[in-house]
């Protein structure tokens, strides 16, 4: 065998063996990019399933809170008289830990009954409290008062010259453990002979 043949075997397997390089570099390129391609795709897929975790998540929390929303007690106002107020349990269950406070006053003056102002009065307020400790669904409460018709200042607020006011704040809790309360207020009005909310007592009528 000649010089240049044995040249020529050493060239061509140096060139077999720098294409084998070649393919083994491109394969490794293409492994890596597929690699690349699936951790992108892993990540977008691992995203796509923590979102719906989270809508599924949030879906629940909104059902539960929609069910206890139906559910719960909701206590309001059945009845506001001379003879004193009565409140009732319009819900679909029961109400626990009640507190009802409620008062009739005179005033000179027409007021803005608020919870402010009754803070700011509350030592001069003979509050009357009663508390029960269930109401069920339909099941009313009374706080009966002193007939203010018979108080000699009432000539004065059938005239206008006085303003006589009822109000009151139920707190309770429902069956799920929230808190909830009821306020309301209320002038009596000579021409109607009956309560009406408002001169004043606007912001007193709330329910949460």
């Amino acid at each position: 065998m000649s010089g240049s043949e044995d040249t020529q075997k050493l060239i061509t397997a140096a060139e077999t063996q720098a294409n084998a390089a070649d393919q083994i570099s491109d394969d490794a390129e293409d492994f890596t990019d597929s690699t690349h391609w699936m951790e992108e795709h892993m990540d977008d897929a691992a995203t796509a399933m923590q979102d719906s975790a989270d809508t599924a998540s949030r879906a629940v929390t909104a059902s539960q809170e929609s069910f206890r929303k139906d559910e719960r007690a909701w206590i309001g106002l059945a009845h506001m008289g001379l003879d004193g107020t009565k409140i009732i349990n319009v819900g679909k269950t029961p109400a626990v830990n009640i507190v009802f406070s409620g008062l009739g006053i005179f005033e000179d003056h027409e007021v803005a009954i608020t919870r402010d102002w009754i803070q700011k009065n509350k030592a001069h307020l003979a509050l009357k409290i009663l508390k029960a400790g269930v109401m069920f669904p339909g099941q009313p409460l009374a706080e009966p008062m002193p007939d203010p018709s018979k108080d000699v200042r009432w000539p004065a607020a059938e005239a206008h010259k006085m303003f006589f006011y009822i109000f009151g704040n139920v707190s309770y809790d429902d069956v799920f453990g929230r808190p909830h309360t009821t306020t309301f207020c209320a002038v009596w009005i000579p021409e109607t002979k009956g309560f009406d909310p408002g001169e004043g007592c606007g912001e007193y009528n709330t329910a949460q």
